[in-house]
């Protein structure tokens, strides 16, 4: 496996959000909070497997500056951090498989392309769709323009400030054809809404 550089401070501030979301903001090791003001407690990135260009997400953990430096060389912490990029591996396949719609765990932002943003935002736009039509007898609408918000701002704070709203009201419309389970209706001038097809509406 090819590995990346060594992490930029521009790299290491995009990917910190995606390991306090899965870990929490405090050191992985003793559970303690950051104090950056003292030099031992300040916040690091720290490899779990101690390979510094091995940067996937999963390898990657927040410690103190004094538990990073310790762990080098003590070997139940080197356990510790190897049991923890194993969960963190598992976990990141078993939520591919479900759809999740986080893929820092496979992709770094920078590396994200049009096509990959484009599969983002579909599986936003029908995640979207599915949870608020989780009643599949529920026929009343939503409304596109606040939806139509909602899924541009998931988009660009996963994707690092990338994908545009057409993309997103491209995908929007389309799950909304005429062969999907979905329709979008105008409501007056300006106003439009977004609705599940009744059974006798569907082709």
């Amino acid at each position: 496996m090819v590995y990346r550089n060594t992490l930029s401070a521009t790299q290491k501030d995009k990917k910190i959000p995606f390991i306090i979301d899965r870990d929490g903001n405090v050191c992985f090791y003793d559970k303690m909070p950051f104090v950056n003001e003292i030099p031992g407690l300040r916040r690091t990135i720290d490899h779990a497997n101690n390979n510094e260009q091995d940067n996937r997400i999963e390898n990657l953990l927040l410690a103190h500056w004094e538990c990073n430096e310790k762990k080098k060389t003590n070997v139940d912490m080197q356990f510790i951090a190897k049991d923890a990029l194993i969960a963190n591996i598992r976990n990141a396949s078993e939520s591919l498989s479900e759809g999740e719609k986080h893929t820092e765990t496979h992709k770094d932002i920078d590396e994200l392309k049009e096509g990959d943003i484009n599969l983002i935002v579909n599986k936003l736009v029908l995640a979207e769709l599915e949870s608020q039509f989780s009643n599949k007898n529920d026929c009343t609408g939503i409304s596109y323009n606040r939806s139509l918000k909602k899924i541009h701002y998931l988009l660009i704070t996963q994707t690092g400030g990338r994908g545009s709203e057409q993309a997103v009201r491209r995908s929007l419309d389309a799950y909304c054809s005429d062969y999907a389970p979905w329709k979008s209706e105008k409501l007056g001038k300006g106003n439009r809404i977004i609705r599940r097809r009744k059974p006798d509406e569907l082709g």
